[in-house]
């Protein structure tokens, strides 16, 4: 009588496959989380280049008769009137939790002329990378 063997896959194969999946979900959530990171870190400092060149923008376009500003309020970038901590007019947009960032003074743009009251140097920071923001005297903006 001929032995009939039995098809299928062993312990031993099952556990190599699932060991072989583990280790690559493990690397693409590492990836992932990097990415994310990555891509809040470009989303912020288009946010404040934005927020500069709009207050820059109303500034010499006269809009209100007024000089705008750009400063960091905790976790929020606001644009506006008068002073930042008691402004006659704001809007803030807030930054992912993930990002920090440091040396951003209160920058206000002269009516007409849209030059900034000081150069500033920003560092935007994830826990992975970081870029610089440089705005010089005349309001020229460059990142390093």
């Amino acid at each position: 009588m001929p032995h009939s063997r039995h098809s299928g896959f062993t312990y031993l194969e099952t556990l190599l496959v699932v060991t072989i999946v583990a280790v690559i979900a493990g690397s693409s959530a590492s990836f992932f989380s990097n990415s994310i990171q990555s891509n809040n870190l470009k989303n912020s400092v288009d946010m404040i280049i934005t927020t500069f060149r709009k207050a820059q923008f109303y500034s010499i376009s006269g809009k209100r008769n007024s000089s705008w500003g750009c400063c960091l309020i905790g976790n929020s970038i606001r644009l506006f009137i008068g002073s930042c901590a008691s402004p006659d007019f704001s809007e803030d947009f807030t930054l992912p939790a993930n990002i920090s960032v440091s040396a951003f003074t209160p920058v206000t743009f002269s009516l007409g002329r849209g030059e900034p009251s000081s150069s500033v140097s920003i560092t935007v920071s994830s826990s992975t990378e970081s870029q610089t923001l440089n705005l010089n005297s005349i309001g020229g903006l460059a990142i390093n």
